[in-house]
């Protein structure tokens, strides 16, 4: 599933994005960060960071992600 909002921000339908990895949404130079993140998530830390992620238009939004384990 995929966060409406989530999808508004980044110019993309939900429908679309489910199933979507994150470090795939964002731009190239921020993947590592995601990658490190979603790791840390998985041994059970939470993790917030700033990423930019290119809109299918080319336009690129800027935000804080916060990740948590469920």
């Amino acid at each position: 599933a995929c966060n409406r909002a989530f999808a508004h921000f980044v110019g993309r339908p939900a429908e679309a994005l489910a199933g979507a990895r994150l470090a795939d949404l964002v731009l190239a130079g921020h993947r590592p960060a995601a990658e490190r993140a979603w790791a840390a998530v998985r041994a059970g830390q939470a993790q917030s960071w700033q990423a930019e992620f290119a809109g299918p238009d080319g336009t690129v939004s800027v935000g804080y992600v916060t990740l948590a384990p469920i």
